[in-house]
């Protein structure tokens, strides 16, 4: 090592050991402004309640009474009546909204029935199986709320509705 970096790290470790001898002051801190607190007015207390006054005689009663107090009216006294009757305000009435009778909708169109479609057929043992509309299906289950599935047999299917028995054969194009 060379004189140069011998001299620097003798530096550093002299100048270490002299802050680490110094005291330390603690953290500078602002002061905290003091503000005055000022006692809160309050007003004298009315000796008994006063009563709503009914006639203008009694409102200025009560006015005399209020004059004396800090804040001329008792906060707690029930708030003035005056002698007048209130008037009530009829509410607005509603606009006349002519109306005009509209056509009627013309019914919906009658939709022909399509007759299902069978395009595949399955059978293992004694369970069948039928693929109707894309459906696959067993005897008794029930086809677009409006078809009933009868017997299946291995080339055909009866389908059942309330007035007649149709039978899909594989291969037929409706």
């Amino acid at each position: 090592m060379n004189r140069s970096v011998k001299l620097l790290i003798g530096s550093a470790v002299g100048l270490t050991l002299v802050l680490l001898a110094l005291p330390q002051r603690p953290p500078a801190t602002t002061p905290v402004p003091v503000v005055p607190v000022l006692p809160i007015a309050t007003p004298p207390v009315a000796q008994k309640p006063i009563a709503r006054p009914a006639t203008r005689q009694q409102l200025a009663a009560q006015t005399a009474r209020s004059a004396s107090l800090a804040w001329k009216r008792d906060p707690f006294a029930p708030p003035l009546v005056p002698e007048e009757p209130v008037v009530e305000i009829a509410p607005p009435e509603e606009p006349q909204i002519e109306t005009r009778p509209t056509a009627v909708d013309p019914p919906a169109p009658i939709l022909p029935i399509v007759k299902p479609r069978l395009s595949g057929i399955s059978t293992r043992g004694q369970q069948s199986w039928a693929i109707i509309d894309g459906q696959v299906v067993q005897e008794g289950d029930i086809l677009s709320a409006r078809y009933r599935v009868g017997k299946i047999s291995s080339r055909s299917v009866t389908v059942l509705t309330d007035e007649e028995e149709l039978t899909l054969n594989l291969g037929d194009r409706q």
